[in-house]
């Protein structure tokens, strides 16, 4: 059974290591920069995911439980002016294809439409197909391209109705 909740402290080690895998088995020849990626991403917002993003009621993470197992995950970051940014949303893949990952980015739209939030921009990279199909289903644009290395960044926006 699905259940979508906020992050709790003891949900730490799970997270992160959820992030870790799923980014990591996308990898494929850019092994080094997405390592670099993942490493960056773990010792910045995700060293303390309270503070980052439930210290303030502009920010928000939630985790997605598979029988009591932590299986997905995303995150909300105010970025001020009406615009917020999609972070960390990861899917482990053993319940890929399931809405699991569906129902965490509708969670998290409604989370900054109720905060008047006109925006949200998010980043992803070009080995992430799936999440770029995913983020294109809900109207999500590609507004540009940058290179990390030795993958290549896609940042997509959209405007909340």
């Amino acid at each position: 059974m699905l259940k979508i909740r906020t992050f709790e402290d003891a949900d730490y080690s799970e997270v992160r290591s959820l992030f870790e895998r799923s980014l990591l088995e996308f990898s494929g020849c850019s092994v080094s920069g997405m390592n670099s990626y993942v490493k960056s991403s773990l010792e910045g917002d995700l060293i303390d995911i309270k503070k980052h993003y439930l210290g303030s009621l502009l920010n928000h993470f939630w985790v997605a439980e598979v029988d009591g197992v932590i299986k997905g995950m995303v995150g909300i970051e105010n970025k001020g002016g009406g615009t917020a940014e999609l972070r960390r949303m990861s899917v482990d893949k053993e319940v890929r294809r399931l809405g699991i990952a569906s129902k965490l980015l509708e969670i998290a739209e409604d989370f900054c439409k109720c905060l008047g939030q006109k925006r949200i921009n998010l980043t992803t990279v070009t080995l992430l197909v799936p999440a770029i199909k995913l983020y294109e289903k809900y109207g999500y644009s590609l507004q540009g391209k940058e290179a990390y290395g030795d993958i290549t960044g896609l940042h997509f926006v959209k405007i909340l109705m």
